[in-house]
Order: C-alpha cells, then sequence, then structure tokens
C-alpha cells in the first residue's frame, strides 16, 4: 500500500461503517511512517488521523493532526498538499465554532503558502474560507476585503459559481458593517448566478438571505416573494425538511405583511395584500406546512408548523381554535425539549389569552424562561415587552374594578352610587339596562364596554386613542368586527375602522352617524 493511498482508504473504510478497519490503517500506518522517519509517509498518515476524528466528532483534535499533517507537507516540499490540509484545518475550526482566531490563522497560513503555481479556484476558495473565519472573529472589514478579492479573481476565469459565493460572503461581511442595500444587491447577484450556473439548491440559499434583509429593510413583500421563490426552487430540489422550512418563513412574513397593511402608513402593497386575500394566503401556507412536515415524520417540525398554522388561525379571527391548537401542541414541544418553539408557542398563548378578554400573565413569564434558556436576545426581549404591557394594565384594571364596580361607560352619578355601596358595605346596584338609556348614551355605552374588553381597560378615557394602549393590529380588527355586529344596521365598516376613528367619543360620533333614522 502506498502511503499516498491510505487516507482513501480510511474514508472508504469509514463509509462502510467498518471503525475497527479505519482506526487499524490510520495507526498502523502513522506508526510504520514514524519508523521509517519519512516526512510525506507521516503527512499522509496523519491525513488520515484527520478522516477518523471527523467520524468520531472529535473536531479539536481533527485541526491538530491537520495541522500536524500540513508541517509534515511542508518538510516533504509538498505545497499544494500543505495548503489543502491548512485550509482543511481552517474549515474544521469553524464547525468546531468559538475561539475563531484559530480558524483565521489556519487560512491566512494557507493563503501565505500558495504561491504563483497555485490555480486561481484554490486561491478563491482559501479567500473565501479566510473571509469566512475573518467575520466569524469580527473582523467583518478584512472578511469584506478577503471576499472582494475572491470575487475578482472568479471574475477573471469567468467563475460563475466563484463568484457567487464569494458575493454570498461580501453580502454577510456588509451586513455586519450596517450596510443592508449593499448586502442586498450582493445577495440578489448571488441568487442570479446561481440560476446562470443552475444550482437550485444554492439558489434557494441566496433567495433565503435575501428574504431576511428584505425584511430587516422592512420590504415585506418583496420579503414574502422572495420566500415563495425559495420555496418553489425547494421543492425542484426534493429537499422536504427545507421546503417546510421555506413555508413557515413565508408564512411569518405574510403575517407581518397583514399587520402592516391593517396599519395607516403600512404601505400600499401591503394594503393591497391585507385587503385582498392575504388572510387566506397565510392560513394556506401554514396547512401546507403542516401537511409537507407530516410526511417527513418529524414530530418537532410537525409542532412548529402548528404553532405557525394555530398564528395564521389568529390572523383570520378563529380564536377558539388557536387556541385549542397551541394547547395541544405544546406537550410535544415540551417532549423534544424545544425551548425556543415553546417559547413562541406560549407567547401565542398568552396573546390569544389578551384578545380573548382573560390576559394570561403567568403564560407570558413561561415564554420568557423559555426564550432565556434558549438564549435567544430578541425573543426575551418581546417577551419581557409582554409582560410590562400585562402588569400594566392589569393594575389600572385592579384600581377601576376596586372604585367602581359598574362597566366603564356608567354615568358619573351610577359610579359614586356604586363607591358609596361598596364603602358602606351596602348592596352593589343593579346592572345597567342600557336598552333603557337614550340612543347617545346606549352607542356610547356599549363601545366603551367593547372597548374595555380589547384593552383590558376600564374606565378608558373617550379622547384617548386605542393604539396608545399596546392594540395589535389583529386586536383592532376584532374590535371593529365587534362593533359592526353589535351594530347590524350601519353600512359595512373600513377593515381600518380603529385607525381611523382612533378614540371612543369619534367611534361613538361615527356610529351615530351610520345608524338609520329610524334606529
Amino acid at each position: 500500500m502506498a502511503p499516498a493511498e491510505l487516507p482513501q482508504l480510511v474514508r472508504e473504510a469509514l463509509a462502510k461503517g467498518d471503525l475497527p478497519r479505519a482506526q487499524e490503517l490510520a495507526e498502523d500506518g502513522l506508526r510504520l511512517a514514524r519508523e521509517a522517519q519519512d516526512p510525506a509517509s507521516e503527512a499522509s498518515a496523519l491525513e488520515a488521523q484527520v478522516a477518523l476524528h471527523v467520524s468520531q466528532g472529535l473536531l479539536s483534535e481533527a485541526v491538530k493532526c491537520a495541522k500536524d499533517s500540513a508541517s509534515r507537507f511542508e518538510d516533504s516540499a509538498n505545497k499544494e498538499s500543505q495548503v489543502r490540509l491548512l485550509h482543511l484545518a481552517a474549515q474544521l475550526s469553524l464547525r468546531h465554532g468559538a475561539p475563531f482566531d484559530k480558524a483565521v490563522a489556519c487560512a491566512q497560513a494557507a493563503r501565505d503558502a500558495q504561491g504563483s503555481a497555485s490555480s486561481v479556484e484554490d486561491q478563491v476558495l482559501v479567500l473565501q474560507t479566510l473571509s469566512q473565519a475573518q467575520l466569524a472573529n469580527g473582523s467583518p472589514k478584512q472578511a469584506l476585503d478577503s471576499a472582494n478579492l475572491a470575487r475578482d479573481l472568479s471574475r477573471e476565469q469567468d467563475d460563475f459559481l466563484g463568484e457567487a459565493v464569494s458575493l454570498l460572503r461580501i453580502a454577510g461581511a456588509q451586513v455586519r458593517l450596517g450596510d443592508l442595500e449593499s448586502a442586498l444587491s450582493a445577495a440578489s447577484d448571488a441568487q442570479e448566478l446561481f440560476r446562470e450556473v443552475g444550482d437550485p439548491l444554492a439558489e434557494a440559499g441566496a433567495a433565503g438571505l435575501v428574504v431576511r434583509l428584505q425584511r430587516e429593510r422592512q420590504d415585506l413583500s418583496a420579503a414574502r416573494l422572495a420566500a415563495e421563490t425559495a420555496r418553489a426552487l425547494l421543492r425542484q430540489t426534493g429537499e422536504l425538511a427545507r421546503e417546510v422550512a421555506a413555508l413557515l418563513l413565508s408564512s411569518q412574513i405574510a403575517s407581518l405583511e397583514l399587520a402592516s397593511g391593517a396599519q395607516p402608513g403600512g404601505g400600499s402593497t401591503a394594503r393591497e395584500f391585507y385587503e385582498g386575500k392575504g388572510r387566506n394566503k397565510v392560513l394556506a401556507k401554514a396547512k401546507e406546512a403542516v401537511t409537507l412536515s407530516k410526511r417527513l415524520g418529524s414530530e418537532n417540525l410537525m409542532a412548529i408548523a402548528r404553532v405557525a398554522h394555530a398564528r395564521a388561525k389568529v390572523s383570520n379571527g378563529l380564536l377558539e381554535e388557536a387556541m385549542t391548537e397551541i394547547k395541544e401542541v405544546l406537550p410535544v414541544l415540551v417532549a423534544c425539549g424545544d425551548k425556543r418553539a415553546q417559547g413562541s408557542a406560549k407567547m401565542l398563548q398568552a396573546n390569544l389569552s389578551v384578545l380573548q378578554g382573560q390576559p394570561d400573565l403567568a403564560t407570558a413569564k413561561e415564554a420568557l424562561e423559555c426564550f432565556q434558556a434558549a438564549g435567544v436576545k430578541h425573543d426575551v426581549a418581546l417577551a419581557q415587552s409582554m409582560i410590562a404591557r400585562l402588569q400594566k394594565t392589569r393594575a389600572p384594571a385592579a384600581a377601576a374594578g376596586a372604585a367602581a364596580p359598574t362597566p366603564g361607560a356608567a354615568s358619573a352619578a351610577a359610579n359614586a352610587a356604586a363607591t358609596s355601596a361598596a364603602a358602606t358595605g351596602g348592596p352593589k346596584p343593579a346592572t345597567i339596562d342600557k336598552m333603557q338609556l337614550a340612543l347617545p348614551e346606549r352607542v356610547k355605552y356599549t363601545i366603551t364596554e367593547l372597548v374595555a374588553e380589547a384593552t383590558n381597560l376600564e374606565g378608558m378615557e373617550e379622547d384617548r386613542a386605542l393604539m396608545e394602549t399596546g392594540m395589535t393590529s389583529i386586536a383592532s380588527i376584532m374590535l371593529r368586527d365587534r362593533i359592526q355586529a353589535e351594530f347590524p344596521q350601519i353600512p359595512e365598516m373600513d377593515l381600518t375602522f380603529v385607525f381611523d376613528y382612533p378614540t371612543i367619543r369619534e367611534m361613538t360620533g361615527f356610529v351615530l352617524t351610520a345608524l338609520p333614522d329610524d334606529t
């Protein structure tokens, strides 16, 4: 057996699942090479050890062997193999994780060892890895320089694939430098080049980066379209798990676009999506994700898809169905140990409790604990914000309940009577029969009741804007639907009713004006 054949023989044994044979070959090869004091043979034997360590997940040992192998190849004047093993050491160091300075050092050593005889393709590969390592090590400017050099070399050779990968490295560095526009341009160019070379999987990956960048730019319509493109590409490849992930991402972006379209200033495209078939599309995508995840047989992925399905149901006003689905799926997520998904499900459950008029502070706190365990800072901040909002709304509600047991729209005289009765221990006043009130008072009383349920705030001031209370777009739609149901005689109200008439006084005025004269 020639020493140079040893790494390949070890890899073949590993591919067959014959670990004892692979270990025997690697150990015997290294022992014999050292006995012969042959640097070239020892380098090959150490390279075989690298494959063995990687198969066992021993990345730190694999990196050491790769560097030692590169050193022996240098001793034997084999520059090409020296560069190859240093490059491999850099890639393994990236896989091993922080600290990443070792990955930078190995990639830089590979770059330095490359001479004029190195092929342009090899130079590009090393520069791409060097850029990746520099970015991971917190040096985005250096990463951008290395990636740009790799791109220039690729363009000189009309190497579209090399240029596309380099563009992705460029985009990653520009994101870290805060230049989202340049990052988006680079990612879009990479996607186009992957299409040119006919690599749908890589094109889908580039489209996924475009989705994230468009979302950062708040261009939700473009982000949704990019997510749909990624999904279509992944369907071609048969990558079912990644297709489900793309569907879930598309559904999430579409939900954000719905919320944007419901608000003034959300953009004409988002408004068209919201007023058109947006809600149905969100529901259909989430339902399809559930169906596909069932085919995969992954309980965790299916549970995550069902959380998205529940969120889509909320967008369609199906609150009871959404709450039922969340309660069914939570035990599965707990069993899978997916803390982040558990937190997302509990956050949705807490939001639903608010929409249903029964705020659940305990569930919001459980969501926070899950996010903290998962170490997701953004989600932790969202949970903390919700908890603060719920605590703030509970305190005024409790105070209002103690001082004024009657509904928030009761007259000042009724409130005074209630307070006096409570103070003296006398009987509580009877609930007001709003049908006995004059029409203006009845409308105002009814709207105030509905607002109190929607915001969980009793005694809301007539001129306070509802959106100041933290009301979500979905909650505003639900309030609009409740008012429409309470006064079916008035014409169909616009979906932006709560934004157009943001206070109790203005809502009351609209309803009184819109009611038929004979009411």
